[in-house]
C-alpha cells in the first residue's frame, strides 16, 4: 500500500507540476501549440486518477462538533471533532480541554520527605523543605497510615498537628507538590 501511495502522490506532484508549468495536461512536446484562443480541457474527474478514489475513500470525515480554525480530535468513530473549550485552554490527549496552569509552577512532587521537627508526643510542629502548592496537596503519613487533612494544618511549610503529636517511636513522611 506505502507504495502505491508513494506512485500516486510522485504522479499527482508530476501532473501538478507539469499543469502548472505548461499550462496543460502532458509534455511540452506532446501537443501541438494552439493559435488564437486556447481550447478548454475537460475537467479532470476523481476516478481518472489512479488511486486517488481509494485515498479519499479511507480520510478522516467531519463529525458533527467539526469546526474550521479549531484545535481536532479523532473521535471513536473515526470522525474528526473539534475540541470544545476557551482559546486558553489546554487540549488533552484525549480530545477535552482544561485550564492551563501557568507552566513556571506546574508544581514539582515530593515523595517520601521526613519532615523536620522532635517526636516527643508534646511538639506539634513540624516542617517540610518547601512550602506545599496548594496546602492540600500535602499528604501526612504516620507510621504508614494517612492522615485526614482535620488532623493536621499546613501554613507555608509547616504542619501542626490538631489531634495527638507525634510520639518519638512514630514515623512521619510527607508526599507533595510545590
Amino acid at each position: 500500500m506505502k507504495s502505491q501511495r508513494a506512485t500516486f502522490a510522485a504522479g499527482f506532484l508530476s501532473c501538478i507540476s507539469l499543469c502548472t508549468l505548461t499550462g496543460r495536461l502532458g509534455g511540452a512536446d506532446e501537443l501541438p501549440a494552439a493559435s488564437g484562443p486556447a481550447a478548454a480541457s475537460p475537467p479532470i474527474q476523481i476516478g481518472d486518477v489512479i488511486g486517488l478514489p481509494n485515498e479519499l475513500a479511507i480520510r478522516p470525515k467531519e463529525g458533527l462538533s467539526y469546526t474550521v480554525s479549531r484545535v481536532l480530535f479523532v473521535n471513536l468513530s473515526g470522525l474528526l471533532e473539534s475540541v470544545a473549550g476557551n482559546p486558553s485552554d489546554c487540549v488533552h490527549v484525549d480530545g477535552t480541554a482544561t485550564r492551563c496552569t501557568d507552566p513556571s509552577n506546574a508544581g514539582i512532587y515530593v515523595d517520601g520527605e521526613i519532615p523536620s521537627g522532635t517526636k516527643n508526643g508534646t511538639n506539634a510542629t513540624f516542617q517540610v523543605k518547601n512550602a506545599p502548592n496548594p496546602p492540600t496537596a500535602l499528604h501526612l503519613f504516620r507510621n504508614g497510615i494517612r492522615l485526614s487533612s482535620s488532623d493536621f494544618s499546613v501554613t507555608g511549610s509547616t504542619i501542626v498537628f490538631v489531634s495527638v503529636p507525634p510520639k518519638p517511636q512514630d514515623s512521619l513522611v510527607v508526599d507533595y507538590r510545590y
